[in-house]
């Protein structure tokens, strides 16, 4: 099978490690297990057979065992495991009869794993399905996927491996159908009935499903995979999550455990609201991801070819750099960015649908972080009482990369130019002096950014945008750039965030967010990049000079508090 298909050995190494983009899921007990899941173990087979009971203590001596050809790759080598796999594999060993696993003191029935395309999300899970069934720790699992079609395979396939030689070696009664009144029961495409008294269902979230059990047993393991089509409307995502919330989840037993499972095809869809915390259900299952292929990920076009000029990637062994260059190669650099790096902005519309008061305002009378760097975004209108007003953004960067906006302006009319150049010096003074901002604005070299750069017009340190333009799709660079400040990391921290009072800022955002709503019926139209903006252009360049831009300054300069962020 392929590699980038299939699960592989325990060990992960010291780079996976130092690679991982979300938290571990715990300290102390968890961590070591996780750690031991990480130590150096062959999946040869050992000389001597061991004893079934040791071959159990942990799931990768299991799935070493006894799935060794779903972890190996076309040439039969092993592949190690990257840390992501590990965690979740801690978590699901955990799982008995009326025992729900413990993070950091805390059960934890459920768990949202958000990987790449071709990360091994689904043959994970259906190893997982096959271990738990073999151990006796499930009893009735559903497998449930948007379409019948997609739930089916995945059900044959946990089939196969509920039959591959060394597991029915040693679990015959699992490999083996159930019995009826008139002899063994069929195993159809959409259900498996195991002599072990294990049971599998396929369905499609089209199906009917309430009340769904067998004989007295309710579903105790319910798996969503493939729930979010990149095609849904908000109208879709509404009645999917109807359908889960009333009919699928109260289906289930009091000691059901829920595994999901998928890359971000959609913001505003299923697995988006579940990553964000917004979902309204499953509030109390563990979020791994969401996990890029690549982290620090640059696409460039090198001699009339998209290529990836850097980024680390989080399974070293079974996603390496080779792999993620073919996928775009094969696919296009768009079509990797979405279904790899989850960055699908330019799918779904929903740019700025995350932005919220709540989350991204700094609380008020707390001091600042410590800042390494000032920047400034520029937006250029024009004179005139009714033209476009011109825009500009602050903020300080700190020492682990994140945003803060610190100030704004926006205005048109008379002499435009000159106010907005003497809120740029005003701006300068306020914080470190004439010279201590860096300012981006329009690559178009506009009249006024050329302005600002002569002495006469203030000496500013001015830089042009590399992405500048009206084009749509220099403009949806730079909006997929603010679309990842906004986004929260595995610890709920946001990459951007902004100080009370910058009012015509939060009125834009919000702006955004109702116009989104009305393109939700055409999502190959990124029509919302159109929408007439300032204070969003200036976001833009101001982001893009941070992400592209120099290196950052020595942290020991002079900066403006001394809080770490």
């Amino acid at each position: 099978m392929a590699a980038s298909t299939q699960l592989m050995r325990r060990g992960v190494c010291a780079a996976g490690m130092r690679s991982r983009p979300h938290k571990q899921p715990g300290r102390g007990g968890d961590g070591d297990r996780v750690r031991r899941l990480w130590g150096a173990m062959t999946t040869e087979s050992p000389p001597v057979r061991p004893p079934r009971e040791y071959i159990e203590r942990d799931a990768v001596g299991w799935i070493s065992y006894y799935l060794r050809p779903y972890m190996v790759d076309e040439l039969d080598r092993p592949i190690a495991m990257a840390a992501h796999h590990a965690e979740f594999w801690s978590w699901a060993w955990q799982i008995g009869r009326g025992q729900p696993p413990m993070v950091n003191g805390r059960e934890r029935s459920g768990i949202i794993a958000v990987w790449p395309r071709e990360g091994a999300k689904s043959t994970t899970v259906e190893m997982a399905v096959t271990a738990l069934a073999a151990r006796g720790k499930r009893i009735y699992a559903l497998y449930v996927c948007a379409q019948q079609s997609q739930a089916d395979d995945h059900v044959q396939t946990i089939g196969d491996m509920m039959t591959a030689p060394r597991v029915a070696e040693d679990y015959p009664l699992l490999a083996d159908r159930a019995i009826g009144a008139y002899g063994p029961k069929s195993w159809r495409r959409s259900r498996l009935m195991s002599a072990s008294g294990f049971t599998i269902d396929a369905l499609g979230l089209d199906t009917a499903m309430r009340g769904i059990k067998i004989g007295r047993e309710r579903p105790d393991l319910i798996i969503l995979d493939d729930i979010d089509d990149v095609t849904d409307s908000a109208y879709v995502t509404g009645q999917k999550r109807l359908r889960i919330t009333r009919s699928l989840l109260p289906a289930g037993s009091r000691d059901t455990m829920v595994i999901g499972v998928q890359n971000l095809v959609l913001r505003g869809g299923i697995f988006d609201r579940l990553v964000h915390g917004q979902a309204g259900f499953l509030q109390d299952a563990i979020v791994l991801g969401p996990t890029p292929a690549l982290l620090d990920c640059a696409i460039e076009r090198v001699e009339g070819k998209w290529r990836i000029t850097r980024g680390t990637p989080t399974w070293p062994a079974g996603q390496p750099l080779s792999v993620c260059q073919a996928f775009v190669d094969r696919y296009g650099h768009e079509s990797f960015l979405a279904e790899c790096q989850h960055e699908v902005l330019h799918l779904s519309g929903l740019i700025h649908g995350r932005f919220s008061v709540g989350t991204h305002r700094w609380p008020d009378g707390d001091r600042y972080p410590q800042f390494v760097r000032l920047v400034g975004g520029l937006d250029f209108g024009s004179e005139g009482a009714t033209a476009n007003a011109s825009a500009g953004l602050v903020a300080g960067v700190t020492q682990d990369g994140r945003l803060m906006l610190l100030s704004e302006f926006k205005a048109n009319g008379a002499d435009i130019a000159v106010r907005q150049a003497q809120w740029m010096r005003a701006q300068e003074t306020l914080w470190r002096g004439p010279g201590s901002i860096q300012w981006a604005g329009d690559g178009t070299e506009h009249l006024g950014l050329q302005l600002l750069r002569t002495p006469a017009g203030g000496g500013f340190n001015v830089t042009a945008s590399r992405m500048g333009g009206q084009g749509e799709a220099s403009r949806e660079a730079r909006v997929r750039a603010v679309g990842r400040r906004l986004a929260l990391d595995a610890h709920g921290r946001p990459g951007l965030m902004y100080v009370n009072g910058l009012d015509a800022f939060v009125d834009e955002m919000e702006s955004y967010k109702r116009a989104q709503a009305k393109f939700e019926g055409d999502r190959t139209q990124p029509k919302i990049l159109r929408t007439n903006d300032h204070l969003m252009s200036a976001l833009e360049y101001l982001v893009e000079l941070v992400d592209g831009g120099p290196g950052r300054p020595d942290p020991n300069s002079p900066s403006v508090g001394s809080i770490q962020w």
